[in-house]
């Protein structure tokens, strides 16, 4: 059994600019790294189950997640604020 999960994605900081890494922004990158595990579930019990059509979503659903996350990291190096490694932990969230 498949669930659809659906949320708005609204990146607030690239409008409000605020001068430092929000908690949602430090939030997003350990919500999308578990996501990614789903996804990969999924994936595993649609090739299972020889579901094509959820196949073939996959790679967009994760494409989505990766310009996510490319999202952040550029308004990190956009805005000019402190290095990944200073604003995320050494595991990179």
């Amino acid at each position: 059994m498949y669930a659809y999960v659906s949320f708005d994605l609204v990146l607030q900081e690239w409008i409000d600019r605020p001068p430092h890494l929000t908690e949602y922004e430090r939030s997003s990158f350990r919500h999308i790294a578990k996501l990614n595990l789903l996804l990969t579930e999924c994936e595993n019990a649609a090739r299972t189950a020889e579901s094509q059509r959820i196949l073939e979503l996959i790679p967009i659903a994760k494409r989505f997640l990766q310009l996510w996350e490319q999202s952040i990291r550029y308004r990190i190096q956009q805005d000019k604020l402190v290095s990944d490694e200073d604003c995320l932990g050494a595991d990179g969230f």
